[in-house]
């Protein structure tokens, strides 16, 4: 058996201990530090929250901006009473309720009020004021039981029964269109606020289509065309127009020119056709017709403090070239209407302006394109502003014409 010393025991113990030591210090614990408390950054309401009803686009609604976007990551509107938002983001002072959330959760002809609330990565501001109250309103009824009559020669009387429903703005009135058959390019058009129009000056002997339109701020609807031929007035002629039943039911007549409500519904009526017209027949009290305000051609809403921003002013011109050939048969003129679309802008103060860049080549002739020599046609167009509008960005559009 080895024996161990004292001393080297007591050395051993000693460096055991200081070991044990040099592992396990003795120490008290630092205390932590607190987080700092974020800073919340108060933002502002917005001001000026205007709204409108638009039917080719939905609700828009608008507001002034802020002075600052520091940290604003989105506004968002909401629509009160059917609580739906729409998101716009933090650079723009514009939302629009589209057409894919009409009808719902709106309504037609009941009143809207929408707030705006500013939103942060951390907070959101007060909802603003209301808007002035806006409805989804709309354009009328169209007129029925359209009827026109060989007058002479040269004239040709339309009458018509007005639509009822006013899709909840004030009519102001009827446009009138007439033109010679398969030709639109010679088409005319009266405005009048009562039920009738007379149309003068026409071409002998010749085929007619007319049309009518009841029309308010909102828009226009128009009835479905009427045929009707100039002199030479013969009997033969004027049975071309047979007498107009609504309604079904029985109704007779030996006028060929009646309106008549057969009552009930039904298939039967008995018509004998007779050399002289009839009396005028009502077919509802003109007391029931609609109230025409002249004035009315403006929205019947107020005038927003923040005007909104035209959509756009496009030419939508057709893939195909233009013969000048074909359109000689129509004085070289080519209607301008199918091939312009003005998006956000209905009423009367808006005024579109049309130029041409290649004057040789095409003009604008009216509401007209005026086909002048084979080549390139380029016109611009832009939308002016109005009351509710700020004018649209000028577009640029061409089409090739061919001999």
């Amino acid at each position: 058996m080895r024996i161990i010393s004292r001393k080297y025991v007591g050395a051993f113990i000693a460096a055991a201990v200081g070991i044990t030591a040099f592992i396990a210090p003795t120490s008290q614990a630092a205390t932590p530090t607190p987080a700092a408390t974020p800073t919340t950054t108060v933002i502002p309401a917005v001001t000026g929250v205007s709204a409108m009803w638009d039917p080719k686009v939905g609700f828009l609604v608008s507001w002034t901006p802020l002075a600052s976007t520091s940290g604003v990551s989105s506004y968002v509107v909401t629509a009160n009473p059917s609580g739906a938002t729409c998101t716009a983001s933090a650079f723009v002072n514009q939302c629009v309720y589209s057409n894919s959330t009409v009808p719902n959760p709106f309504k037609p002809q009941t009143p809207y009020t929408f707030t705006v609330v500013v939103k942060s990565a951390t907070s959101a501001s007060a909802p603003s004021q209301p808007s002035a109250s806006t409805a989804w309103l709309g354009q009328p009824d169209y007129p029925t039981t359209l009827v026109t009559q060989t007058i002479s020669n040269t004239e040709i009387d339309v009458t018509w029964v007005p639509g009822i429903g006013t899709g909840g703005a004030p009519v102001y009135g009827y446009k009138v269109y007439a033109w010679p058959y398969y030709n639109t390019a010679l088409q005319t058009m009266q405005q009048v606020t009562g039920t009738s129009a007379k149309f003068t000056g026409l071409t002998p002997s010749t085929w007619y289509e007319f049309s009518v339109a009841e029309c308010n701020a909102y828009g226009c609807d128009t009835s479905d065309p009427a045929d009707q031929y100039t002199t030479p007035l013969t009997a033969t002629l004027t049975a071309t127009h047979p007498p107009a039943i609504i309604s079904g039911g029985n109704a007779s007549t030996t006028c060929f020119n009646a309106i008549l409500n057969g009552g009930t519904a039904s298939t039967s009526a008995t018509l004998t056709k007779a050399a002289n017209p009839c009396p005028a027949v009502a077919i509802l009290p003109a007391s029931s017709y609609p109230v025409v305000v002249p004035s009315a051609t403006n929205f019947p809403v107020p005038a927003p403090i923040n005007r909104f921003t035209n959509l756009s002013s496009l030419m939508l011109f057709m893939a195909s070239a233009q013969s000048l050939t074909v359109w000689a048969k129509y004085g070289d003129l080519m209607p301008i209407a199918p091939y312009f679309n003005n998006y956000g802008v209905l009423n009367s103060q808006s005024v579109v302006t049309l130029t041409s860049k290649t004057p040789t080549t095409c003009a604008i002739s009216g509401m007209n394109i005026h086909l002048l020599a084979a080549g390139t046609c380029t016109l611009t167009a832009q939308t002016g502003g109005d009351t509710y509008y700020l004018p649209s960005a000028l577009t640029t559009g061409s089409f090739t014409i061919t001999k």
